[in-house]
């Protein structure tokens, strides 16, 4: 089949009559900045020292090539998008390559990233909260004041998404907007004011080993959540068209937050001085209160509390929609398909996702809390999910790459030739040997307690792989829903 064979008004026609979705509640800014919020632009100050430990000021480059390594990614999901319009998202997507009992794998995998991402995020508004807001104001919040706002924060997307897609999504582009205001304004200021502005941190001045270990470790990982709208396939206009144009903006517009966030930061601090940043506390509030002043400093770290609504609805929105389809195929209960009338939001899986987040968080800071205490228990349980969230991320952008080459193999895109052996085919394998080597370095060295994360990771890939060997042969057929011929 071509790729630019697309029949909107089948794929609208299959999306109305197979399920409770609305379809057309989405376009295409909206889209973006659904995506973005899994980037969380003005985070992006916050987040920095990591990569600059293995780079130092050079962390302008990093994110240069991790943006090109993660549009090697995308290539996948832009490619299945022009076909698959559908809730399932990633699975849907290895459904059509691997089948249906690989794309099982790819939905449970999917579901159990979703709510772990969610979860590391909750305990580290919970548990960072306090210290952003006392640093800031200098007040003296005890940590558990997190407690307040991170359970608030998640009510207040709960909320939203049983609310309906569209206004959920109206306060994400509106939070999105707001984010990259601030976080423009205040580069540029820092780039004014700069004592040491140069192309210098595009060079990788600290050696070659140096980049890569910044690129594996935070270059490619910094794009995280940019997937999560593939699976607003029903809901979106257009969908054929409008996701994979999404996909690449959202990409495109993070490429330019993180780069110029990052090139603003190093040079404000000083190219010759990075070995200070990496043990400064908060480097860009630092730097905001020299060069700008105390109210932007407020302001920046108030918007950073604010976006654990654009990063918590990112990853439950899309998690919902998962559940809601694997409901639908019969991979979990039926009843979990079930949608709102009014509002057209598949509340079952929005319950079951937030449920699911809330007892990973429950139970990994309740053991480690039980270990090690208040606050480092909570802290060591964030480390130990967000480890577990990426092993889970690679695994999933893993197996939608070996799909597409099959796919590509079985000329599902149309008769191969130079140009869609190079998309469908080496630039996947390029993708799944950058996914390998982040999984590599993800895991290289850690130590109790971070090394349950790897742990739970493998017992969690073993058992699902052995349940779904013994059931083969009742996992149902995944009918055609959204896909165009």
């Amino acid at each position: 089949m071509s790729s630019g064979t697309v029949n909107e008004k089948v794929g609208v026609a299959k999306h109305a009559s197979a399920t409770g979705l609305v379809p057309n509640q989405v376009g295409f800014w909206g889209l973006v900045f659904q995506g973005l919020g899994g980037i969380a632009p003005i985070g992006i100050f916050f987040a920095l020292i990591g990569t600059a430990e293995f780079v130092q000021g050079a962390m302008a480059l990093v994110f240069l090539v991790g943006f090109v390594g993660v549009l090697m990614s995308a290539n996948t999901l832009f490619w299945y998008s022009r076909k698959i319009a559908n809730a399932r998202g990633y699975y849907g997507y290895v459904k059509d390559g691997l089948g249906r009992h690989a794309a099982t794998f790819t939905a449970y995998s999917y579901v159990l990233y979703a709510a772990s991402n969610a979860a590391g995020l909750i305990l580290f508004y919970l548990v960072g909260f306090s210290g952003s807001i006392n640093l800031v104001f200098h007040t003296n919040f005890p940590w558990w004041a997190g407690i307040i706002f991170a359970g608030s924060g998640l009510a207040v997307v709960f909320y939203g998404m049983w609310s309906g897609l569209k206004p959920s999504i109206k306060a994400m582009i509106a939070l999105g907007v707001l984010q990259m205001i601030v976080l423009t304004v205040i580069s540029l200021i820092f780039i004014a004011k700069a004592p040491d502005n140069s192309v210098k941190p595009f060079a990788p001045y600290t050696g070659v080993s140096g980049l890569f270990l910044g690129f594996v470790t935070g270059g490619y990982l910094a794009y995280g959540g940019y997937g999560s709208i593939v699976s607003l396939g029903e809901e979106t206009k257009a969908p054929n068209k409008t996701v994979g144009k999404a996909l690449i903006t959202i990409l495109v517009i993070g490429a330019f937050a993180w780069v110029i966030a990052s090139y603003a930061t190093a040079v404000a601090w000083g190219l010759g001085n990075m070995k200070s940043f990496v043990t400064a506390e908060v480097p860009a509030a630092i730097l905001t209160n020299r060069y700008i002043g105390v109210g932007a400093t407020a302001i920046m770290t108030l918007l950073y509390d604010l976006v654990i609504y654009t990063l918590l609805n990112n990853f439950l929105t899309s998690g919902s929609r998962v559940v809601f389809a694997m409901g639908r195929d019969r991979l979990l209960p039926a009843s979990l398909a079930k949608v709102n009338p009014k509002r057209g939001v598949p509340v079952a899986g929005i319950a079951v996702i937030t449920g699911i987040t809330i007892l990973l968080a429950a139970v990994s800071t309740a053991v480690l809390v039980a270990m090690y205490g208040v606050p480092n228990g909570i802290i060591d349980s964030y480390i130990v999910l967000g480890i577990l969230t990426t092993l889970l991320a690679l695994l999933v952008h893993g197996m939608a790459s070996l799909s597409i080459i099959w796919s590509g193999l079985r000329k599902r895109f149309g008769q191969l030739n130079a140009k869609r052996i190079l998309l469908l085919v080496l630039i996947p394998i390029a993708s799944i040997i950058l996914t390998v080597a982040a999984i590599y370095y993800a895991v290289l060295g850690i130590t109790f307690p971070f090394e349950a994360a790897p742990i739970v990771f493998v017992l969690f890939c073993i058992v699902l792989i052995v349940v779904l060997a013994l059931r083969r042969d009742r996992i149902p057929a995944l009918e055609a829903i959204g896909e165009t011929e």
